[in-house]
């Protein structure tokens, strides 16, 4: 069977691209909106709960992330990495998965984001069918206090746990690999600016640990968020994240990356005429000393594209 796994900054670029979708069959009669959201990213807990527990696997530790001002294009990129996980765990088992939805362009609101939720949801139900586990039951009632960031945590947990129920768990080459697309979407943004060029890589340390990387990931959000409010734009903020979690772990540093490549997605988003960021291939065999020295490269150009923006 011809099986194809989500690719997450294509995925992305789909979020703006030009095409229309229509609502699916389970969305709520009513506008949707973060508490939906919330509402089936506690269903979907609850289906990983009953897998997990049927096919022997561990709880994930609470290693919590927390947000704040998280928008819904952050929300729905957080929701195609899930997605992209869960697709894994069904090719796994089944040898089947499912497609992210299309998305149309212009302003990404809840609704897009409830869509891969169910993408996801499906995905699951399919999971269960294959383990002989009945179909998902009723959705907890939505909470009208949820708001976006709400919805980017619950997220957050629910792609730990499903990265425990694989075969073959993310790691530091999933990660190294997001790097690069992140380096892809730099060096578009750097282009734009006479002078610009690709410096060094830093020096490579070994016998470096997860997180160690996770660390140095954590300092390109920092970045990535001080571009972007000096290009005029909100975004999330990361306030005493796992930065001292010694649980932090390869998936916790793919979801920190991921959320750095649609920042940069976004702003080369909306950006014209620069050309489309390079594509990344999957790397050999990395370790966490590989993925810092590539976090290191990323800080490194971003603080040279701040002081452009500065100046």
């Amino acid at each position: 069977m011809n099986a194809k796994i989500v690719v997450l900054a294509s995925a992305f670029v789909v979020a703006f691209s030009p095409v229309s979708r229509g609502e699916g069959a389970d969305s709520p009669g009513h506008e949707i909106g973060p508490p939906d959201c919330y509402a089936r990213v506690m269903l979907i807990q609850e289906e990983l709960e009953q897998i997990r527990i049927e096919m022997g696997r561990p709880k994930t530790g609470m290693c919590v992330l927390r947000v704040e001002h998280a928008a819904p294009r952050e929300v729905l990129f957080q929701a195609l990495s899930f997605l992209d996980k869960v697709n894994r765990v069904s090719l796994e088992l089944t040898r089947s998965v499912m497609p992210a939805p299309d998305i149309p362009s212009g302003e990404i609101a809840p609704k897009h984001v409830y869509a891969v939720l169910d993408v996801a949801l499906k995905v699951l139900d399919g999971l269960k069918a294959e383990l002989d586990l009945p179909p998902h039951g009723v959705e907890p009632p939505r909470d009208a206090n949820k708001i976006p960031s709400d919805v980017f945590q619950m997220i957050f947990q629910a792609s730990r746990q499903t990265n425990l129920l694989m075969e073959r768990p993310f790691s530091s080459r999933d990660v190294y690999k997001q790097v690069t697309v992140a380096l892809g979407y730099v060096a578009r943004l750097r282009a734009r600016f006479p002078g610009s060029r690709v410096g060094e890589a830093p020096s490579f340390r070994r016998g470096l640990q997860p997180i160690d990387a996770h660390r140095r990931l954590l300092a390109c959000v920092d970045r990535v968020i001080e571009l972007s409010e000096r290009s005029g734009i909100r975004t999330v903020g990361l306030p005493g994240c796992c930065e001292r979690c010694a649980l932090a772990g390869a998936t916790d540093s793919y979801e920190i990356a991921s959320l750095i490549v649609s920042e940069l997605a976004y702003l080369h988003s909306r950006l014209e005429g620069v050309a489309p960021a390079f594509k990344a291939y999957p790397p050999g065999r990395k370790f966490p000393s590989h993925l810092y020295q590539r976090a290191g490269m990323l800080e490194a150009q971003l603080v040279e594209l701040i002081d452009f923006v500065k100046n």
